[in-house]
C-alpha cells in the first residue's frame, strides 16, 4: 500500500478495485477484518473503519448479530455507476512557464494516480489567475501552483474571489494567506544546504540567488541558509542579478574578487548551479569539488548525470502529489477539514561538495 497516502481511503480503494474486478464478488463473504489487516498490512481499527464506512454506502452488508461482512448483492451496480458517473470535477491551474517542467509532470502525475476515478482531472494553463476567473470554468476544487517570481501575485481581492467560485481551493508552493496550503518548506530546505556545508568545513559560501528581495521559493531557501549559516558565525556572501538572468563569467568574476576565500557556491536552482559547473569547468579551469564546491536546490533530472553529480536538495514532489490526492479525496467524501501542510524537502548527498579538511 501507499504510505505516502491515508491508509483508510487506499484501503477503500483497493476494496472497490477488488469487487469492481471480480476478486471479491457480490453476495459472497470477505476475508475476515484480521485476515484483511494482515493482507494490505493495516491495522485492526483502520480495518474496522473502512469496512463499517462501506456498509453505510451500501457496497457491504453485515446480518445483524453477525460479525463476518458479505459484499451487497448490488455492490458492482453501485461502483460502476458511480465509476462512469463525474461527481466532483478539479481544475489546476499551472505557469505556463512550468508546463514543461519535470517537478510539474511527477507533482502531478502522482496527483491523477491516485485520485477517485469520479473526479474530473482538467488544467488551466495560464499566469493571470482573474482570467480562469472570468471563465466558464464549472470545477468544484481549484489548485493553483504559485510561483511570485514568475506569475502575477494572488491580491486578497483575487483569493476572495476564488474562495466564493470554487468549493476549495489549494495553493500549492508558495503559501497565500487566507487559502489552503500544500509545498515544501523551502526555508528548512536552505537549512539543509548550509548544514551540509558546515558539515564538509566550508566557512565561507557565495549564495547565487536572481533576486532575494523577491518574496519567492528561491528567495525564501536562501533567507533559510542565511540563518543556519550566519547562526555558526562563519562568512556568507550573496550575488544576484536584478535582470533575472545569471550575468555568467562576469558573476563568476565578481565571485572571487569580491569573496577570494569562498570554498563553496549554494544555487537555489539547480539550472544555475549547472550553468556555473560549465563556467568554472571550461572557461575557468576550476575543479568540482576539488577548487570549489556547488551545492543546488531542487534535483532536478539532470543533477545526477553532470559530471560530478550535483550534490542537491529534492523538491518533494512527488509527496506533494500524494498529500494532494489525498486530500481532493476527502473533498468528494466530505470529509475534508481544511490544511495547511509543508513536507520537509530530504538532501541528495552526491560529489559536488567537498570536505575541505580531507
Amino acid at each position: 500500500m501507499n504510505i505516502g497516502l491515508d491508509k483508510k481511503l487506499v484501503l477503500r480503494r483497493e476494496l472497490e478495485n477488488n469487487i469492481a474486478s471480480g476478486i471479491f464478488r457480490c453476495g459472497e463473504l470477505l476475508p475476515s477484518e484480521r485476515r484483511l489487516c494482515e493482507q494490505y498490512n493495516v491495522s485492526r481499527p483502520t480495518v474496522s473503519f473502512v469496512v463499517q464506512d462501506m456498509i453505510s454506502d451500501g457496497l457491504i452488508r453485515r446480518l445483524p448479530g453477525k460479525k463476518n461482512s458479505f459484499v451487497a448483492n448490488d455492490a458492482l451496480d453501485l461502483l460502476l455507476g458511480r465509476k462512469n458517473q463525474t461527481e466532483m470535477m478539479l481544475t489546476v491551474a499551472i505557469p505556463v512557464i512550468w508546463m514543461n517542467n519535470p517537478l510539474i509532470i511527477r507533482m502531478f502525475s502522482e496527483l491523477k494516480k491516485h485520485l477517485s476515478p469520479a473526479i474530473h482531472f482538467s488544467t488551466h494553463l495560464g499566469d493571470w489567475l482573474p482570467l480562469l476567473l472570468e471563465s466558464q470554468n464549472k470545477s468544484d476544487v481549484l489548485v493553483v501552483f504559485n510561483d511570485s517570481g514568475h506569475v502575477y501575485p494572488i491580491s486578497k481581492e483575487v483569493c476572495n474571489k476564488v474562495k466564493n467560485k470554487f468549493k476549495d481551493v489549494i495553493v500549492i508552493n508558495e503559501r497565500v494567506d487566507g487559502l489552503n496550503y500544500i509545498g515544501p518548506n523551502h526555508e528548512e530546505g536552505g537549512r539543509l544546504m548550509a548544514r551540509h556545508l558546515l558539515k564538509n568545513n566550508h566557512k565561507a559560501a557565495t549564495c547565487v540567488i536572481e533576486d532575494y528581495r523577491r518574496r519567492n521559493d528561491a528567495s525564501q531557501r536562501h533567507k533559510g541558509f542565511c540563518e543556519e549559516f550566519n547562526l555558526r558565525g562563519r562568512s556568507m556572501d550573496t550575488l544576484f542579478s536584478f535582470s533575472g538572468r545569471l550575468p555568467m563569467v562576469p558573476l563568476v568574476d565578481m565571485i572571487f574578487y569580491q569573496s577570494p576565500d569562498t570554498t563553496a557556491l549554494a544555487c537555489f536552482q539547480d539550472l544555475h548551479a549547472a550553468v556555473l559547473y560549465e563556467i568554472l569547468k571550461w572557461q575557468k579551469k576550476l575543479r568540482i569539488p576539488e577548487d570549489v564546491s556547488i551545492i543546488g536546490f531542487d534535483d532536478q533530472y539532470f543533477s545526477q548525470y553532470i559530471s560530478p553529480p550535483l550534490t542537491t536538495i529534492k523538491y518533494p514532489a512527488e509527496i506533494i502529489g500524494n498529500i494532494l490526492a489525498e486530500y481532493v479525496n476527502k473533498i468528494l467524501y466530505g470529509k475534508a477539514m481544511g490544511i495547511d501542510e509543508m513536507v520537509v524537502p530530504v538532501l541528495m548527498d552526491r560529489e559536488s561538495v567537498a570536505n575541505i579538511n580531507k
